[in-house]
């Protein structure tokens, strides 16, 4: 995993048609948010794309390079149904940009890019205020090898970073989407992010990042099978006590094939929380590894709350794993108000 702060500020060299007509809406949207009666979560324009010429546009990307930059309103990009072969990047300078695709099993968008964290993400997003829904991203490299019959060390070969997916900007908020890869399929890079009822594929460190986020009802789902010892599911960069990042996983489940750790530290102060998730008999018994930061797994805060399943049996655990006497504490503490939305943003979210 390399983690480099990359630089995306397209330069548009013209305005076509349908672009000057969003500008005027991203005027008027901005008349309207000066008056006090303003509401937020309402989307200002809306273009389509839909890959048989009945849309705005062809390709997502093209409708995103169609919106204007800077702009304060919500602009919504309605994806019709299809498998569509590309990568997908919303600049720095692009918030407030709502995707909505038609389901995450009709909604497709595959590229196959690989071996470099930084560059390889089927999607990426880069401002704050941001919302998916309906969609899924997919990183086919990693995909299609972990089906294939191969030896293990024919696997150590091939196996690379393919990212599905990374996020960056803070307010950002994935509805009902997918994301699928093997190795590193979701960098959670940083900001707070919202993530609700999404399903998540793969085997390796397979969501990562220093980000703060809520999983609530995501359907994990372990590809490891019998070719590698073990998976990993999280990889947090919590960095220090300071550090505002962590994963929660609220609900949902944990199933799929071979053995995986529910986390290992890519951080000295990792945290990864589990709170009434399903936890299949996938996870090993050990739940975590601290990876390279053996002997400080005091700074570690890696807790189950009141999960379930045959994987949830913590009698085996690692003993390092926190176990806090006043859980309804600890609840309340990683809760979705507390730890991400004290300002009330995933409420506010446009539909």
């Amino acid at each position: 995993m390399q983690f480099l702060s990359p630089f995306l500020l397209p330069f548009i060299l013209f305005i076509p048609h349908s672009m000057a007509v969003l500008s005027d809406n991203i005027v008027d949207a901005d008349r309207r948010a000066r008056s006090e009666n303003f509401n937020y979560s309402v989307v200002a324009s809306t273009i389509t794309v839909d890959q048989n010429s009945r849309g705005n546009f062809k390709t997502i990307q093209a409708a995103i390079d169609s919106i204007p930059s800077r702009n304060n309103a919500w602009i919504k990009v309605k994806i019709s149904p299809g498998t569509y072969g590309e990568k997908v990047t919303i600049p720095l300078d692009k918030p407030y940009v709502f995707l909505e695709g038609q389901g995450r099993e009709k909604t497709i968008v595959t590229f196959g890019d690989h071996e470099r964290t930084d560059t390889s993400a089927t999607f990426t997003s880069f401002p704050d205020n941001v919302v998916v829904k309906g969609i899924s991203f997919k990183n086919s490299y990693n995909c299609a090898l972990c089906r294939s019959n191969v030896n293990v060390g024919d696997l150590n070969s091939k196996v690379a970073q393919a990212l599905a997916a990374r996020i960056y900007g803070d307010k950002s908020a994935f509805i009902e989407c997918g994301f699928l890869g093997f190795q590193d399929t979701l960098w959670d890079v940083g900001g707070r992010h919202y993530f609700s009822n999404c399903y998540i594929q793969g085997a390796i460190d397979f969501i990562f990042g220093s980000a703060q986020s809520f999983y609530e009802n995501t359907s994990i789902n372990v590809t490891a099978g019998s070719e590698i010892a073990f998976g990993f599911i999280t990889a947090n960069g919590r960095a220090s006590s300071n550090d505002p990042s962590g994963f929660v996983f609220k609900g949902g489940s944990v199933s799929g094939s071979g053995q995986v750790f529910l986390g290992r530290a890519y951080g000295a102060y990792s945290t990864v929380i589990f709170d009434g998730v399903n936890l299949d008999q996938v996870v090993a018994p050990q739940g975590w590894n601290a990876w390279s930061h053996v002997g400080q797994e005091w700074k570690f805060t890696y807790i189950e709350i009141d999960c379930k399943g045959p994987g949830s049996d913590i009698s085996k655990r690692v003993s390092w794993e926190k176990k806090p006497d006043n859980m309804s504490q600890v609840k309340q503490k990683y809760s979705r108000s507390s730890f991400i939305d004290e300002e009330g943003w995933t409420a506010r979210l446009p539909q």
